[in-house]
């Protein structure tokens, strides 16, 4: 049980017995919508890197150098609304910035982006077109029907490539190494150390 869920029972519990129970109830739903919009302002966010078989992608942590190849896979772990939605923006340009190579393709993670709202859709917008100046490719994956959905109700599923949609990671690392962009991208040389070091 999280800690949040424990002090709304915990105060709805003193609510029954000094309130009653339809005051309990009405200050537990408040209480709970409270804590689900600011669970969901600070969701769980991730640059990926591929794991070292190549069979599944892991966050990346400490001195691992996420984009070191040119790609770049970032999962958001929520809805995409108002809350949340500078931290999505502010996460897309730190990673472009800070990436110790130019980043090629940027892959957004959306298995967890099964709503969007206006504002969401607005911060989307400008991140799409923030990295295409940056002659930097979007794609998706992981991401439901409903995304789609979304992406066609805000237009903006035309900014994304039809062919850039892939149902893993993995298929979108794939279609990135035999892509020209793969190519150009230049290996960081800490990076290379590590991998053969067995670190990456």
């Amino acid at each position: 049980m999280r800690r949040s869920e424990f002090w709304i029972a915990a105060v709805c519990l003193l609510s029954v017995l000094v309130l009653g129970p339809l005051r309990a109830v009405v200050i537990a739903f408040l209480m709970s919508t409270i804590d689900v919009i600011r669970r969901a302002s600070r969701p769980d966010t991730a640059a990926l890197l591929e794991a070292p078989d190549g069979s599944h992608f892991l966050p990346a942590e400490g001195e691992q150098a996420a984009g070191s190849s040119g790609l770049l896979v970032y999962r958001f772990g929520a809805p995409l609304y108002f809350a949340n939605a500078t931290l999505f923006l502010d996460d897309v340009e730190r990673l472009v910035t800070q990436a110790p190579t130019p980043v090629r393709w940027f892959v957004l993670d959306a298995q967890a982006m099964v709503d969007v709202d206006t504002t969401g859709a607005g911060v989307l917008r400008q991140a799409i077109t923030l990295l295409k100046k940056q002659n930097i490719t979007f794609a998706v994956s992981r991401a439901d029907q409903s995304f789609r959905s979304w992406l066609e109700r805000y237009g903006l599923i035309d900014l994304i490539a039809p062919g850039r949609f892939y149902p893993t990671n993995r298929h979108a690392a794939q279609a990135f190494r035999q892509s020209p962009e793969s190519a150009t991208a230049e290996p960081d040389s800490s990076a290379v150390e590590k991998r053969d070091e067995g670190g990456i």
